[in-house]
């Protein structure tokens, strides 16, 4: 018997709640049908001092010089990698991040280098 009063409380719960929710997004719609109608009833009274109205034209809008550089400049690139492509990138990424000290450099430019003619040790 608890079980059903419990399923009988969870319902109207989940119901009233589900009223509430749909009052609220009726109230929402007509707060914006009626923001709209004042929009439009205002759009054709005449316009005062402290509004202004956006003029409506077919004319394109003239780009200035500075925009096409910024344009240019600030274009966004998405670049996508396979997953070959990602392993050669992080590859190369290690080799450029490498840690380079003075005792490395040292060894490589002071090792000893055969030289020799014919297969024969010349030095």
């Amino acid at each position: 018997m608890s079980e059903n009063l419990n399923n009988e409380v969870t319902e109207e719960l989940s119901n009233k709640s589900i009223k509430e929710l749909a009052d609220s997004l009726k109230k929402i719609n007509v707060s914006q049908e009626s923001a709209l109608d004042k929009l439009e009833s205002n759009s054709n009274e005449q316009v005062g001092d402290s509004t202004f109205r956006v003029a409506e034209t077919n004319l394109p809008e003239k780009i200035s010089v500075w925009t096409k550089i910024r344009n240019v400049l600030f274009y966004e690139i998405k670049v996508e990698l396979t997953p070959y492509q990602q392993k050669i990138e992080d590859e190369i990424n290690e080799f450029l991040h490498k840690e380079i000290t003075w005792k490395s450099v040292k060894n490589f430019l002071f090792q000893e280098v055969p030289i020799t003619y014919k297969g024969k040790k010349v030095f």
